[in-house]
């Protein structure tokens, strides 16, 4: 594949050979036995401020379309093995000459994808290996063959590695700013073909000194470090299954400008023109046929997600509205939740507590709730808010000024749409 300026090759690879069984006719579904790539070699130029010399080919992946979406392709790929990959990268964006980036040695066994049931052998057994810039990257697999057990497992294992360097790289247009992040991770991919087919994902990931600026450039979110356990995941079921998230002080710079956006309006407003048109999901290619050949419209599946732990430490939140004088602060912000599910088909319980700093005083806020999105209650209570917070937005209405301490016990419940 040529370059657009036709200077040289983009991509190529010396073989590609694909074991095709008949049973992809019997599920009108690609089922396949084996498949092999042999030394595919990318290369790749960033020209600055996010742009990519493949922005032609990306642009044209993502042009819209009137079709209906449907349910994702049903496949089985069995035995996939990648060997002598490279990728050379270009960074032309820097001052200076430009700077080399390359991969080599790029090796890749996976033994299954599939997102249905299709016992066929299993020959390979799991594993990533490349050298990055000269560095040397493998995992290691373990397992007994899959002849006898029809599983096996690979671990990952990755120590302080820092994304700061690479983050440059990222697409040009991006509504947020990644500023700095370090990764932790230990993880487990395994793969089972008993009972059920499936590729599982678990282990922890960790990520430190995050920060995040907005669209602007601004500051918008810094956390200290975000602890991620991954109990069962399952990419081809569309099933996530986290046992425990902690994340530990975050804050958050919430910004109102003059022309009333916030900075937290990711979307911004072009998201809902650009937003891709509904309509029926087309049917599954495994459909039932209905009268006058026509096939029964499918819904595609949706993801079903859990996180069994939500723990938020030393929070903050600040307020600052360039509309008004008004700036403000949410400190020692504490969260607990659990038995997060969705679709939401259990009660979630959940604490919230903060303090709101205003001169001498500091006001304590909390709350409980149990419930789902259909059937639920909520209590809160506040204690010792001045009432002179409210004072640059009640000015432009009422001239006196309002002061004195205000301690509120709510409650609410609600069930179905009514509160």
């Amino acid at each position: 594949m040529a370059k657009a300026d036709g200077s040289g090759p983009q991509f190529s690879v010396a073989r590609v050979y694909v074991d095709a069984e008949l049973q992809s006719l019997l599920r009108l579904a690609p089922v396949v036995d084996a498949v092999t790539v042999e030394a595919p070699t990318v290369h790749l130029t960033h020209t600055g401020k996010g742009q990519y010399d493949i922005d032609d080919i990306v642009q044209r992946l993502k042009a819209p379309t009137d079709e209906p979406a449907g349910e994702p392709l049903r496949f089985a790929v069995y035995n996939v093995t990648l060997s002598g990959g490279s990728v050379d990268y270009t960074d032309q964006a820097l001052k200076g000459p430009p700077r080399q980036h390359t991969l080599r040695e790029l090796q890749l066994s996976v033994p299954f994808l599939s997102n249905f049931d299709s016992q066929r052998d299993v020959l390979v057994e799991p594993r990533l290996a490349f050298v990055l810039n000269g560095s040397a990257f493998d995992t290691a697999a373990q397992g007994t063959p899959f002849a006898q057990t029809r599983q096996g497992e690979a671990q990952l294992k990755i120590s302080q590695f820092d994304l700061k360097p690479y983050l440059s790289y990222l697409p040009a247009g991006l509504p947020v700013q990644p500023q700095s992040a370090v990764v932790d991770a230990e993880l487990k991919i395994g793969f089972v073909q008993q009972p059920q087919t499936a590729v599982t994902l678990s282990g922890v990931v960790t990520v430190s000194q995050l920060a995040v600026a907005d669209a602007a450039g601004a500051p918008l979110l810094a956390v200290d470090t975000v602890r991620t356990e991954l109990t069962d995941v399952r990419p081809l079921e569309q099933r996530v299954t986290l046992g425990a998230v902690d994340i530990t002080n975050p804050r958050l710079q919430v910004l109102r400008a003059r022309n009333g956006r916030l900075n937290l309006e990711l979307g911004g407003a072009g998201a809902a023109k650009s937003a891709p048109k509904t309509g029926a999901a087309r049917a599954d290619t495994t459909g039932a046929a209905g009268q006058n050949g026509t096939k029964t419209p499918a819904v595609a599946k949706p993801w079903a997600l859990a996180l069994e732990r939500l723990a938020l430490h030393g929070g903050r939140v600040d307020w600052q509205d360039q509309q008004t004088p008004a700036k403000l602060a949410l400190t020692e912000l504490e969260l607990t939740a659990q038995g997060l599910h969705w679709p939401m088909d259990q009660a979630v319980r959940a604490e919230l507590s903060a303090a709101l700093p205003a001169g001498k005083t500091s006001a304590r806020l909390t709350l409980q709730a149990e419930g789902t999105d259909q059937q639920g209650s909520a209590q809160a209570t506040v204690n010792d808010l001045p009432l002179a917070l409210a004072d640059p937005y009640l000015a432009t209405w009422l001239e006196p000024t309002v002061r004195g301490l205000l301690d509120a016990e709510l409650g609410a419940q609600w069930t179905g749409d009514k509160l």
